[in-house]
């Protein structure tokens, strides 16, 4: 879930520390407004351990660099 609190729409890149963004990387959010969106995230086989993984995902507006966050989550990659 995205939140735009500013008085215009931004373009976000949804990135992921270390690992690739296999769909969804990319999400508009009109101006205050807020929008839930579907990220995939994958790995090549054997990049992780199995079971749970933190890992840290980045969202950047494309056109204002200072609007950034970051949140902690996990990968879970099968046993």
């Amino acid at each position: 879930q995205i939140t735009n609190a500013e008085e215009a729409s931004h373009l976000y890149a949804i990135g992921v520390a270390g690992m690739e963004v296999a769909a969804g990387a990319v999400a508009e959010v009109p101006a205050a407004a807020t929008k839930s969106f579907a990220v995939r995230v994958r790995v090549s086989p054997g990049g992780v351990k199995p079971g749970s993984n933190k890992i840290t995902f980045e969202v950047r507006a494309q056109d204002d660099p200072s609007i950034t966050v970051r949140e902690k989550s996990v990968f879970l990659a099968p046993r």
